[in-house]
């Protein structure tokens, strides 16, 4: 069970006491998508500013991370949202006991990550990345939404298009094996060689628990 109050903690921000038993029962970053109990994050992006929607989010019962305005119940209030996801999802992470497998790679992800996740359902209870939420937004989303009840396998897709954002990303998800498809020539343009790209993808290797496969 996600209470506001951890997160706020997990997060190194502040919450209202009122609201810090609250259950959190689901967390996005589009208001649109925000219901009762459910937890958003106003990210800023290039065409909007999510901070512009809390009100709305809250008018629904729901709560809502930000980075500036005043004080006030249902909100947690920190220096940067995007950092805020990244550091909730750890702390979620830190309390599943599921085993995480992380598939990353310059091709096929999507599809090996469906493949294997239809395999492993004949015997396990799996819970799987959705759609193309693999990069620094979408994975800790699902990790954050995972099942209050652990599943006995997670299996997460994570993407990359620059060196440094696997080891990001591989800290949160903590796996604890890995799978790289392929290294191939996709994002080239932030790479000078192939082989840069291999020690990029080599990165989730470094996160992946000691005895992993």
């Amino acid at each position: 069970m996600m209470r506001l109050g951890d997160i706020a903690v997990a997060q190194g921000g502040w919450v209202g006491p009122k609201s810090a038993d609250r259950v959190v029962t689901s967390a996005v970053i589009d208001s649109r998508d925000a219901a009762a109990d459910c937890l958003f994050f106003a990210l800023a992006g290039d065409s909007t500013d999510g901070h512009r929607y809390v009100d709305n989010v809250l008018q629904n019962n729901g709560m809502a991370v930000v980075s500036r305005g005043k004080k006030r119940e249902g909100i947690i209030l920190v220096e940067s949202v995007e950092q805020a996801l990244l550091d909730a999802a750890q702390w979620r992470r830190s309390n599943i006991r599921s085993r995480i497998i992380a598939i990353t790679g310059s091709s096929g992800k999507t599809t090996t990550r469906l493949f294997l996740a239809a395999a492993l359902e004949c015997s396990y209870s799996v819970y799987s990345t959705s759609g193309n939420l693999n990069n620094h937004l979408g994975m800790p989303l699902t990790i954050l939404n995972a099942p209050e009840e652990d599943p006995d396998i997670i299996v997460l897709e994570l993407g990359m298009n620059h060196a440094g954002e696997l080891l990001l990303l591989g800290e949160v998800a903590s796996p604890s094996d890995c799978l790289i498809t392929n290294i191939g020539h996709a994002h080239m343009e932030f790479f000078d060689t192939i082989d840069d790209i291999a020690r990029a993808k080599a990165e989730l290797i470094r996160t992946t628990a000691t005895g992993g496969l």
